[in-house]
């Protein structure tokens, strides 16, 4: 991602790069989603102002908030791709806290996705994240377990 000539379609080297057919080129994975659903897949991105408005909110939840929590506090220590935050189990309950908040956000009320029962591009968003996760059943008792497993001190490049 720092050739010239990627960097010529990427001037901020940001990884994912999406080249379209025609050429055009957009970065960053949200922004990558919402041009594809927009031009190939409409009927991934609601056409209700408020349902796109949650879609795009949980899509921006899941690029900041959750993401500096769960990826940065707890899967890159766990996968020994950082060191372990100081107070590792502060940073466990604050990770259930977000996932409790996201699930009641969003999936409350018997919706199955987060624009209701049809899935969307919030979806593609979350999905790897949140998959063994955003559920109260054996994927959060996973999740539980992984958590659990993180809260032992760590070296990063070390099991």
């Amino acid at each position: 991602h720092v050739k010239p000539e990627y960097l010529a379609k990427s001037a901020f080297h940001q990884i994912p790069l999406f080249e379209d057919s025609d050429g055009y080129c957009v970065a960053e994975s949200t922004a990558i989603l919402r041009h594809i659903v927009t031009n190939y897949m409409p009927s991934l991105y609601p056409a209700s102002p408020k349902e796109k408005a949650m879609v795009d909110w949980a899509m921006d939840l899941m690029s900041g908030s959750i993401y500096d929590v769960l990826a940065v506090k707890i899967f890159y220590p766990v996968f020994a791709f950082a060191a372990p935050p100081a107070d590792q189990k502060a940073e466990n309950e604050t990770c259930l806290d977000l996932l409790d908040k996201f699930e009641k956000a969003f999936l409350s009320n018997g919706k199955k996705f987060v624009a209701g029962n049809s899935i969307s591009i919030a979806e593609y968003k979350a999905v790897p994240l949140l998959y063994a996760c955003s559920r109260r059943s054996r994927r959060r008792q996973a999740l539980r377990c992984l958590l659990a497993s993180s809260s032992t001190s760590r070296t990063p490049g070390r099991r």
